[in-house]
């Protein structure tokens, strides 16, 4: 039977669970390998139906991605049953906007590995567009995403580009997910959208009746860039956008960020350190509709979280920065955060504008020492520290995702000289040296193979010198690979007794006339050689 027969099968056998049947040809196989088989096991945190995929290895993410991508298995539930490592390549999302991913997805407590993605995508991330999706248990370490080229808006999150619940009775939820890495977007384009959890929270402005978003115990560090030099660019490490576009509540709840996030604009320029905008349009929605009402009106809400680490903003028109979140209209609300007394803001504008810069310190000032303290987490913070959140590296952190420590070694190939030095997973790498090495008597120092990053990868990190052996020419004091006027400048001043010293290896290279003693005559043997009146040294 061929791989598409099978897998047809695969489905009809499963259509009563999981609804509609997109019929798959030939002309469609795209998947390969083959996926694995159904399963019914209860090996998850999270409840799954029957229809989940199992997944251990890139190649069956790859097929599971490429069935969600043509729209075969768009609303089938996977989960991780291994770490995965996805570095080295350009990574494609999971779910497009013509074919999101809308079943549930359980990392298992497991990693994602390596995440990269340059090409300009509409919505970029492990998850690109997702319908209502619930996310949970995972952990992406060492990711990056750098657009700088493209037309057309990003809405970029390492985790997902953009999460919707598109039905009023949806509840979607992004739960107990840890990410470490990059986001960096600039483009030409109206919309920017940067941050490493989720791009746009309830992305469809038109959509007036989505349901619940919530996104719970996550945790985020890194560095978000947002840039557009054509009208608005936003910038968060949870979100960059949160909206809620009927009378449904969405929220942040019991989330932690740390790192540093900046926006610059033609029109506005939002960033927040947990979200750079909140916004709720339920009541809105009530007046549009004379008052008709689905729901109970509620609000947009950031709850229970903790950031550090600053917010730069930069817009021509609008320019808002915040510790919990950078803008927020009335109908939303940010209740019982905390930042870093070390956290800084900036919101600018250009000169002359006459545009308000809003900083909003919306949250509590902590310190380092009370963020440490698990009664304080539990307590004032509010996180739930006996099943999710431990203290770590002064900051909480995920229990299932503690985050480990690793080791760069500057290796100079000589013990004495080399260094080491340990940094957490995810965090920055500063104070890292390269030394300066010279020449020595038999090797010259050509460079360094690897280079320092920017953030500590999840692995040691080894930095080493390349050194090229020096052949060994009669008159070339300078090992420079060529006997000239250096060479005989130095024998010349070391003979003058100048403060000039010569290795052995130098000293026996000086010895151009080989009686075993360094002295004027070498020296005038070089100066005739260099003259073109010496035919040969040594």
């Amino acid at each position: 039977m061929s791989f598409s027969s099978k897998l047809t099968a695969l489905f009809l056998g499963s259509v009563m669970l999981a609804g509609s049947l997109n019929m798959y040809t030939a002309a469609d196989n795209i998947l390969s390998p083959e996926l694995t088989e159904l399963y019914t096991e209860s090996e998850s945190v999270a409840e799954l139906n029957a229809t989940a995929f199992k997944i251990s290895n890139l190649e069956e993410l790859e097929s599971f991605r490429a069935g969600v991508n043509t729209g075969v298995l768009s609303g089938y539930d996977a989960v991780l049953t291994a770490d995965i490592d996805i570095s080295g390549a350009e990574w494609t999302p999971i779910g497009t906007k013509e074919n999101p991913f809308m079943g549930n997805f359980d990392g298992a407590g497991h990693t994602v590995k390596g995440l990269t993605i340059t090409k300009h995508r509409e919505y970029a991330g492990f998850f690109g567009c997702t319908q209502n999706a619930d996310i949970s248990n995972l952990k992406i370490t060492d990711a990056n995403i750098n657009i700088s080229g493209g037309q057309g808006a990003v809405s970029a999150g390492i985790l997902a580009g953009g999460v919707t619940a598109m039905t009023p009775s949806s509840n979607v939820r992004v739960d107990n997910v840890c990410v470490y890495g990059d986001v960096s977007v600039t483009l030409p384009a109206d919309n920017v959208y940067a941050s490493a959890i989720c791009g746009r929270v309830n992305v469809d402005a038109g959509q007036k009746t989505a349901g619940t978003v919530k996104i719970t115990n996550c945790n985020a560090v890194g560095d978000i860039k947002a840039v557009s030099s054509r009208k608005s660019a936003l910038a968060g490490l949870i979100t960059a956008d949160l909206c809620s576009y009927s009378t449904r509540i969405s929220t942040v709840e019991n989330c932690a960020a740390f790192g540093n996030v900046y926006a610059n604009a033609k029109t506005s320029a939002f960033s927040g350190i947990v979200a750079a905008n909140i916004m709720s349009s339920g009541s809105e929605w009530l007046e549009e509709n004379d008052g008709a009402s689905l729901y109970d009106v509620t609000d947009t809400l950031v709850l229970n979280c903790v950031a550090g680490g600053s917010a730069d903003s930069y817009g021509a028109v609008y320019s808002q920065a915040g510790v919990i979140e950078g803008s927020t209209n009335s109908y939303s609300d940010v209740g019982n955060c905390y930042y870093l007394d070390t956290s800084v803001l900036s919101a600018r504008k250009p000169a002359g504008s006459s545009i308000r810069e809003i900083e909003q310190y919306s949250g509590t000032k902590i310190t380092a020492a009370d963020i440490a303290k698990t009664s304080f987490l539990s307590g004032k913070v509010k996180l739930d520290t006996n099943n999710y959140w431990n203290v770590k590296y002064e900051m909480p952190c995920l229990k299932t995702f503690e985050p480990k420590t690793y080791t760069i070694t500057v290796d100079t190939g000589d013990k004495e000289t080399s260094e080491t030095y340990d940094f957490v997973e995810g965090t920055k790498v500063t104070g890292v040296v390269l030394p300066e090495l010279s020449n020595n008597d038999d090797k010259k120092f050509v460079g360094w193979d690897g280079s320092i990053p920017l953030r500590m990868p999840s692995g040691n990190v080894t930095i080493t010198a390349k050194w090229e052996v020096l052949e060994e020419i009669p008159g070339d004091i300078e090992r420079d690979g060529e006997v000239n006027v250096k060479d005989l400048v130095k024998l010349t001043k070391y003979l003058a007794r100048f403060d000039v010293t010569l290795t052995d290896t130098e000293k026996k290279l000086a010895d151009v006339n080989g009686d075993g003693v360094v002295d004027s005559r070498d020296a005038v043997k070089i100066a005739r050689y260099i003259a073109g009146k010496e035919i040969k040294l040594g």
